[in-house]
């Protein structure tokens, strides 16, 4: 069919233009996406306050840095959580939700490890403000049962014992962002109705 017998068509079955437009209009207004609600924060692993007398962890000076490898491992079943390119890259930007991430504090980038504190940040994502405090919730105490497990393990006295300090910070509610969804609905809309009142078309002259 040539370009000429396309437009005559379409001229032809402008009620199905008019239907398949309306029906587009309906789907393109119908689509929402859903909100969703982030949190970030650290979850910083202090060492004792007194002098350190037995590093049986690490011989490392600063033994929280490799407890806090071990204690993201084990919260995330040791699987390494993604890095990604960007130190403040937000969870919701690449992870689908809810989802909960734990990983160790790293401002090298994607290609180079740099870990200068013992920190574990904590982002959730989930589709209300209460859910995201809850998951939040859930990681924090999972973080310090890892703690407490580890430090159990490698029998750690008392004296020499780390502790976590966490903030939670306020909720960020992040609209949706529906502007490629909707483009890709109107194209295919436009391409069905431009597709059927051909079909239409053809039909009809077949049975004249």
């Amino acid at each position: 069919m040539t370009t000429r017998e396309a437009f005559a068509a379409w001229r032809r079955q402008w009620p199905v233009l008019v239907i398949g437009a309306l029906l587009t209009a309906a789907a393109l207004f119908l689509v929402r996406g859903q909100d969703v609600y982030s949190i970030s924060t650290a979850a910083v692993i202090s060492e004792p306050s007194g002098p350190v007398r037995d590093r049986v962890i690490t011989d490392d000076q600063n033994f929280a840095i490799p407890t806090a490898h071990i204690v993201a491992a084990r919260v995330n079943d040791g699987i390494l959580a993604v890095v990604p390119s960007a130190v403040d890259a937000p969870l919701y930007g690449f992870s689908p939700k809810p989802a909960t991430q734990v990983r160790v504090a790293n401002v090298g980038g994607q290609w180079v490890s740099m870990v200068k504190e013992p920190a574990l940040i904590v982002d959730v994502v989930d589709v209300s403000e209460d859910a995201a405090r809850a998951r939040l919730d859930v990681a924090l105490k999972e973080i310090q049962s890892q703690l407490t497990a580890v430090q159990d393990e490698f029998h750690v006295t008392a004296a020499n014992r780390m502790t976590l300090r966490t903030e939670v910070p306020p909720v960020e509610h992040v609209e949706p962002s529906m502007g490629r969804a909707r483009g890709a609905i109107a194209l295919v809309g436009v391409s069905i109705t431009l597709g059927a009142a051909v079909v239409v078309d053809s039909i009809r002259r077949r049975r004249r």
